[in-house]
């Protein structure tokens, strides 16, 4: 009787592994996915003003569910499919790139790599030019989402985004800035009310199945504010101290919030940025690995960006916070 529940249990240990196995089984034979080439529709990517010096970070995952397909997340962004296998230069030392790459491909077929089932998204990011840590600078990100198609030379066609024509450039474009609109005192904290700005811009899609284009919701599930405490600007990379303190749902056209800055201590600076938190369909949220550029505040009694204080002590108008380099560090 024993013997026949431990016959059981390996039976099911075994069909519960097969299962695992299937549901992250790499792509055989291996899928192209290609923005441009000898056949098809072409589209390039304009990488003007951003770092364009091997600091890329890019990634993809199957837009419906990340758990079941993925290049790789925080820490190690990409790992299991390196952007230099699929980011490549359109014409050699130009501001050009294009998507160019096979999943299942030599070195795009690691260990946990799996293979998407319908829709494929892609991230690229980059730091502004002068490269990182990028202090005092913006980033840059573009995100790529396309349903596929088999019976095409591509499996996954990037040729036509946003419905574009043959022959298209689109740019690669910087990370949102918070727009400041008002500002007040609650004791020895500051309520700022900010805007979200709209990323449609952000994101190019085709809906190859249905004749048109995916939501920009679809690619982007939230904007994220993000914040980090210290001397100075720590950069744009998200791991060097930067920390999630909200989140907004992404709606078409951007939308207005509010946070609260404590101010107990004069001791140190507060640097608020904005990430962006990317659609990873059932896996859920999936965080950007730079962050836009940082606005310094200063609760003594000031917030500021270093050129163009904002008095928190009487109410303020629209302010952009704009993504232009900018003095940053201590405090003044």
């Amino acid at each position: 009787m024993k013997a026949m529940k431990y016959l059981v249990v390996i039976a099911a240990l075994v069909v519960i592994g097969g299962m695992v196995a299937d549901s992250w089984a790499q792509c055989s034979p291996g899928r192209l996915f290609r923005s441009s080439g000898k056949l098809g529709n072409n589209v390039d990517f304009d990488i003007a003003g951003s770092d364009n010096n091997g600091n890329q970070i890019g990634y993809f995952w199957d837009s419906d569910d990340a758990n079941n397909s993925n290049s790789g997340f925080a820490p190690d962004y990409g790992a299991r499919c390196p952007i230099e296998l699929w980011w490549t230069e359109r014409v050699a030392g130009s501001n050009t790139k294009r998507i160019d790459g096979v999943q299942g491909g030599t070195g795009c077929a690691g260990a946990g790599m799996g293979c998407p089932a319908s829709k494929m998204t892609i991230v690229v990011e980059d730091y502004a030019a002068g490269g990182p840590p990028g202090v005092g600078q913006t980033a840059y990100y573009a995100a790529y989402m396309v349903d596929e198609t088999p019976a095409s030379g591509r499996w996954y066609d990037y040729g036509a985004l946003d419905g574009s024509p043959n022959n298209t450039i689109i740019p690669i474009l910087p990370f949102p800035d918070a727009v400041i609109t008002g500002s007040s005192r609650q004791g020895a904290s500051i309520q700022v009310n900010y805007n979200n700005l709209d990323q449609t811009n952000m994101v190019h899609t085709t809906d190859w199945t249905g004749g048109g284009l995916f939501p920009t919701e679809a690619v982007i599930s939230e904007w994220q504010l993000v914040k980090a405490t210290g001397t100075a600007d720590p950069g744009r990379l998200r791991a060097d101290g930067w920390v999630t303190i909200q989140t907004t749902p992404y709606v078409p056209g951007g939308t207005p919030n509010t946070f609260v800055v404590p101010c107990a201590s004069t001791a140190t600076d507060e640097y608020l940025a904005i990430g962006i938190g990317f659609n990873g369909g059932a896996f859920g949220v999936i965080d950007s690995a730079l962050v836009g550029a940082a606005i310094p505040l200063e609760c003594d009694p000031n917030v500021a960006q270093p050129d163009n204080p904002v008095d928190l002590n009487k109410k303020s108008g629209p302010t952009q916070i704009d993504s232009t380099p900018r003095r940053s560090g201590g405090r003044r």
